[in-house]
């Protein structure tokens, strides 16, 4: 049995958690998957996911699988119900009660996108599933063993993405037709993978724990990104008018943060050249 700390990622594989892994190695932490005899255990079998996380006994369990954005299986939402609802009770559900010293739910700024009354309101039935992650996650972590907490990731962008994101899109038209157009009506809340995977690693070992954290660096209108990205390529705008993203109630922005979990976040304005280079 090996003596190093021990992280369980579910969603390993993924954009986020393959880097979170890597992180993870590099600090010499023991990086395992939830997987039983070499195979994948799914969410949603609720007795396969118990008995893995407790016969792994991990030290910190962080819950990134499921369906990753709103724009995987549109036509299928009860699938991303039962994939991320489903899902998440099970794991969130089955690590507090093996006592499993820290648990983290990936959470999403798309539960944040509007507001009703008062209230948060989700763009996507994704965002719906996500903040109803965030509320187990509170659920089964008060008076538990365990500290749990949800951290609000953004818009996630860097090297190794290959889904949708509107920074690599806006990239990639202005690199080769010199024209980036923007929808008028949105704000994007977003963060580079890297530091992304640096904030939800240092989780792990920061002595207290927050209910909850904003994996967000800088929240800028879609415009604002445009012409940020347009000047790199001596490029045009185009502004339309399409659906309202706003994201009303903010974040706290890691370019404005004082706790010391991401060291040097990156800047749109740092990380347009290196977008360049994969897209």
């Amino acid at each position: 049995m090996s003596s190093r700390m021990r992280a369980l990622i579910t969603g390993a594989t993924g954009f986020i958690g393959s880097t979170l892994g890597t992180r993870l190695r590099a600090a010499g932490w023991e990086v395992v998957a939830l997987t039983s005899n070499g195979r994948r255990v799914d969410v949603r079998d609720a007795d396969g996911v118990k008995d893995t996380i407790s016969g792994i006994a991990p030290d910190v369990v962080y819950h990134l699988g499921g369906v990753s954005g709103p724009m995987l299986l549109t036509d299928d939402l009860a699938s991303v119900i039962d994939i991320n609802c489903v899902g998440s009770l099970n794991v969130i559900r089955s690590a507090v009660e093996a006592n499993v010293p820290r648990v983290v739910f990936g959470a999403s700024v798309g539960s944040y996108a509007g507001e009703a009354d008062g209230e948060p309101l989700a763009d996507s039935i994704y965002g719906m599933t996500k903040r109803f992650g965030e509320m187990l996650t509170a659920y089964f972590g008060a008076g538990s063993e365990s500290a749990a907490c949800s951290v609000r990731i953004g818009s996630t962008y860097g090297a190794g993405r290959v889904t949708f994101n509107p920074v690599h899109e806006m990239v990639r038209s202005a690199k080769r037709h010199g024209l980036v157009e923007y929808n008028e009506n949105q704000r994007e809340p977003m963060i580079w993978v890297e530091d992304c995977a640096e904030l939800l690693a240092n989780l792990a070992a920061t002595p207290v724990l927050r209910s909850s954290y904003d994996a967000v660096t800088e929240l800028l209108t879609h415009r604002e990104l445009a012409e940020a990205i347009a000047a790199e390529f001596d490029g045009s705008t185009r502004a339309y008018s399409g659906e309202k993203s706003w994201y009303p109630r903010g974040f706290r922005e890691l370019r404005t943060s004082t706790d010391g979990l991401v060291k040097s976040p990156m800047r749109l304005s740092d990380a347009i050249t290196e977008i360049a280079s994969v897209v």
